[in-house]
């Protein structure tokens, strides 16, 4: 694992779990309807789209890390 991958790893456990644990379920149905469309369109982006489009390989590389 990569300091990146623990650092996520950290922020997830104490973070976005005590936020999905404490928030009502109506806060976080909108959190999702805000956010879905952003989710789908970055899940709906080909690798091969993506990498053709950029000559920075760490923006391929976030990608994938993101998908």
């Amino acid at each position: 694992m990569s300091i990146d991958d623990n650092l996520r790893w950290a922020i997830m456990n104490k973070v976005i779990m005590l936020i999905l644990e404490t928030c009502s379920l109506k806060q976080l149905a909108e959190i999702m309807i805000e956010y879905a469309k952003r989710f789908e369109d970055s899940l709906k982006v080909p690798f091969k789209d993506a990498r053709d489009s950029t000559d920075d390989p760490s923006k391929f590389f976030n990608l994938v890390k993101e998908k």
